[in-house]
């Protein structure tokens, strides 16, 4: 009733209503979970434009950033070729050494060397005094260039003439046939190689004797 003893007031009957109401809780979680998706969905439409702006600023091809990331990026890629090249490809013929001379040749006859640029070429002896015999091997051995080379044999009355050529080329060696010295029958043999860039330019080996199966230098 009211203050004046007049009945319920219709204030407090509505308030009591309300109050006893078993659906107003679940309205409640209704209006407050609508109002926390819309402030989702508001951040999440500002995160896109923001992330769209972003973009946008670093595929412009005026902008400093991207030029100085993408001239990183460029050098990375070509630094990355030229090591690759330098680890796995063979140098320039210009960058390589000449011709491999004698040297590691355990079967070299000292001082049968003989080169001109770009080739050189020598001789190998196996030598076997208890058979008498020796055997004889001319090599050949380019650098950059068209190497060739000819044998001279002889005899102990004649003078060495050319029996055998043996041409090479790009660092490739090559090796003549083996000339079989046997007992007391004696043999010349001599090699001359030259460029065939230059063939008037040759140089020749010393001349050696075999006999009974030793060698000498004549």
């Amino acid at each position: 009733m009211d203050s004046r003893g007049q009945g319920p007031d219709p204030l407090d009957t509505g308030a009591a209503a309300l109050d006893h109401d078993p659906a107003a809780p679940a309205r409640g979680v209704r209006r407050r979970g609508a109002a926390r998706a819309a402030a989702l969905y508001t951040a999440a439409i500002a995160a896109f434009l923001i992330a769209a702006l972003v973009a946008a600023a670093l595929l412009d091809p005026h902008n400093p950033a991207r030029t100085d990331s993408s001239s990183h990026n460029n050098t990375g890629k070509v630094a990355a070729v030229i090591s690759s090249t330098a680890f796995t490809s063979t140098p320039p013929a210009t960058n390589r050494g000449g011709p491999v001379g004698p040297g590691g040749d355990a079967e070299y006859l000292t001082g049968s060397e003989a080169e001109v640029p770009g080739c050189t070429a020598w001789l190998d002896a196996t030598l076997d005094p208890s058979l008498v015999t020796a055997l004889l091997t001319a090599t050949l051995s380019p650098g950059d260039a068209s190497c060739e080379a000819v044998i001279n044999l002889g005899t102990g009355t004649t003078p060495p003439a050319p029996n055998q050529s043996v041409k090479a080329a790009d660092y490739a060696q090559e090796s003549s046939a083996t000339y079989l010295n046997s007992g007391s029958t004696k043999q010349t043999i001599q090699i001359c190689v030259w460029n065939q860039d230059a063939a008037t330019d040759i140089n020749c080996s010393p001349v050696f004797l075999t006999t009974n199966g030793t060698i000498t230098r004549e």
